[in-house]
Order: C-alpha cells, then structure tokens, then sequence
C-alpha cells in the first residue's frame, strides 16, 4: 500500500526550534503519535539513527517497527531515511520556513510504502485512517509539542 500526502501548519516556535525536536529521535515517545519505543542505534553521528516501533490503533498494523536515519539536507529541511524492510518513507520530509525568530511554517511531504496482510480490501480499508496517523497527525503533534512543551 502507498500513502503520499502533505501537511501544513504555523508554529509559534522557531526554525531551529523545530529542527532541534524533530532531531531529538529519543524524545519521540513523548510527544510523536504512536511512538512507544524509541532506542538509539547510533548518535555517534550527525544524523541520528532510532529503531522506532509504532502503536497505530488499528487492528491492522497495530504496530510498525522500523528504523529511521533522520537526515538533514539543509538548515530549514528534516527527513526520514529508512533502514529496515517493511516500511519505506520518501518524499521531502519537513520544511520549516520563517524569520529566525518565528513563528514557523512547518509542511510535512512524504511518500509510505508498505504491506498490508489481507489484499486490496483491507488496503483501502487502512488507507485512509493510516493517512491521517503518518502524515497529519505528526505535524499537529509537532506543533503542540512546541507551543504547549
């Protein structure tokens, strides 16, 4: 199953701001919908790199493991790399434009390939409660994190 879709919001926080949350991959737990694990593999580097498990509230797929290398290709731009099979994200990831100072429009764009046991009728059954989980809602959580953290 493919899923592709963006979202946009203002936050009342900076650019920098925004980067610095979304690179802290062990705070996820704490604030990104679903996540209940996040374990670091590596943070040795530049580019973090978490074994993430997610709890989705469906009954299908009710849970997605895997694990992200978050890269950052310029100062303003975040995105999710994966390393393991059975969940693959592409896209442009995050866009945080604004001042220095804020406040920070923040666009979350990707792409989510991944299998789903059951065949064509469940996909579309999951589709579009999984749209929401993978794309809207990290942006709105982001955004609450920030504001209200």
């Amino acid at each position: 199953m493919r899923i592709d879709g963006s979202a946009t919001l203002e936050i009342q926080a900076t650019p920098a701001e925004c980067v610095a949350a979304l690179l802290d991959l062990a705070s996820y737990t704490a604030w990104y919908p679903g996540v209940t694990t996040a374990e670091l593999v590596d943070s040795a580097g530049p580019e973090p790199t978490a074994r993430l498990v997610f709890t989705t509230g469906m009954p299908i797929l009710s849970e997605i493991e895997c694990v992200l290398r978050i890269d950052q290709p310029a100062a303003n731009r975040v995105r999710a790399v994966t390393l393991s099979d059975g969940v693959q994200i592409d896209g442009d990831g995050w866009v945080l434009e604004g001042p220095p100072d804020g406040p920070t429009t923040a666009t979350y764009a990707i792409g989510v390939e991944m299998k789903v046991p059951g065949g064509p009728f469940v996909e579309h059954l999951v589709k579009a409660k999984a749209g929401d989980f993978l794309i809207e809602r990290p942006v709105a959580a982001l955004k609450r994190h920030l504001e209200d953290g």
